[in-house]
């Protein structure tokens, strides 16, 4: 099953965006500021063209990889994004790499779910970026940014946002899976009081959930794939914990 469409799009606005600011906060005059958060850098080997690799290993050992072509989070396995489609894949990463098939197979993600801690540390990553050089810095990192972009003063939010509705959804489609199993096994006497509606959330919500979930049965891929890309530049929702920094490999 494919994410909607309308999630889908988002993800893919943002993530593109977020490629292009990683890029120009890598480039910062004063200082490159991947490197500042966390980040070790690792450079293709001598005579090897591809994308610097950014590692981030978390105190929980997760490990996020940055390329110019998209991201990991995981451990050995994980899930990787494509900057350009953001159709989540599950791969396995045991050594560095600069190009995009050195992925090797991987298979679309099941459970949505997992998605949720990725989004999230991007949204708290943007809200420190907030917090320590201002909605100015961001907004001039979109400078020769000639795409349609999301504010920059709300790119944190927009990210938990979408962790949010992309949680919402996936939780709204286990829940009716579920409902449609029970149908087939009882008759109409039991599922009465077998069947809990998922409407606690609200009608609305509800009713955004099922328009999800016929786009999703009907969607395609979407976007593409630019693998030469070298460079990660190129081609305050309240509550949010920082992940922890300083926790390099």
């Amino acid at each position: 099953m494919s994410l909607p469409v309308d999630l889908r799009n988002r993800g893919i606005l943002l993530l593109n965006q977020q490629c292009w600011v990683w890029g120009r906060d890598i480039l910062r005059p004063e200082g490159n500021l991947l490197i500042e958060y966390g980040f070790d850098k690792t450079k293709p080997p001598k005579g090897i063209e591809g994308s610097t690799q950014y590692t981030f290993k978390m105190a929980s050992g997760t490990i996020i990889r940055l390329w110019g072509f998209g991201m990991f989070y995981g451990r050995t396995r994980g899930i990787h994004l494509n900057r350009y489609e953001f159709e989540p894949r599950v791969a396995r990463i045991t050594n560095d790499l600069w190009h995009a098939d050195q992925l090797g197979p991987m298979v679309p993600l099941r459970r949505y779910s997992g998605l949720r801690p990725i989004l999230l540390w991007i949204a708290s990553y943007e809200e420190w970026v907030l917090t320590t050089y201002g909605r100015t810095y961001r907004k001039q990192c979109l400078i020769g940014w000639k795409k349609k972009n999301a504010n920059p003063g709300s790119v944190s939010q927009q990210w938990a946002e979408l962790a949010d509705d992309i949680h919402l959804w996936w939780d709204y489609e286990g829940s009716h899976q579920r409902r449609t199993g029970i149908l087939a096994r009882f008759d109409s006497t039991h599922i009465k009081t077998a069947v809990t509606p998922p409407s606690t959330r609200g009608l609305s919500i509800v009713r955004t959930c099922r328009r999800w979930t016929r786009e999703s049965q009907n969607s395609g891929a979407v976007g593409h794939d630019d693998e030469n890309t070298n460079t990660l530049g190129e081609s305050p929702r309240k509550g949010i914990q920082y992940p922890p920094r300083g926790q390099q490999n």
